[in-house]
């Protein structure tokens, strides 16, 4: 699923060669051979320990990245970013609670929902299930509501609270 809403933006670059590390490429070198790659300029490059964090612009830009091996003749392994292209909501519903979670990921999987996680609680040592769901979305951007076939489910933002005995 490629969209303007769900294309990866965030991508990871990992030179393949242990002793051709893209840190030592000329920066204007690798700036080429990204536009080269990309047919335009991306957002941003950002040097980590061991790898590049590429920032891009378009959809068809993360595909040409995801593509290429070999910038400069060093070969390169391009991923999206772990946790940068996704985000995570909470929807509050009774109307799931027969559902399991991959039923629910497949019903909503076409409005970007890639992972769901039912919260529960416990309580006197029994666990009980909520009607509150986690859910992860493949895009940069929180929907306001999902929609549930004749359903509009209002989605909150996802924070995570630590507490502490």
């Amino acid at each position: 699923m490629t969209n303007k809403e769900t294309f990866p933006k965030y991508l990871m670059a990992t030179s393949m060669d242990e002793h051709k590390s893209l840190h030592k490429l000329n920066p204007f070198k690798l700036a080429k051979a990204i536009d080269s790659a990309t047919n335009g300029k991306i957002v941003n490059v950002t040097k980590l320990s061991n790898n590049s964090l590429l920032k891009t612009n378009y959809a068809k830009q993360s595909q040409a990245l995801l593509n290429t091996k070999s910038p400069e003749d060093i070969p390169v392994n391009i991923t999206p970013q772990n946790s940068f292209n996704f985000t995570r909501g909470v929807i509050k519903t009774p109307d799931l609670k027969d559902m399991s979670e991959e039923d629910i990921i497949a019903e909503l999987y076409s409005q970007g929902v890639i992972r769901c996680k039912r919260i529960t609680i416990t309580r006197s040592g029994t666990t009980i299930q909520t009607i509150a769901y986690i859910l992860t979305l493949n895009r940069l951007q929180l929907p306001s509501v999902i929609n549930m076939a004749y359903l509009r489910v209002r989605v909150e933002k996802y924070t995570v609270i630590t507490t502490y005995k």
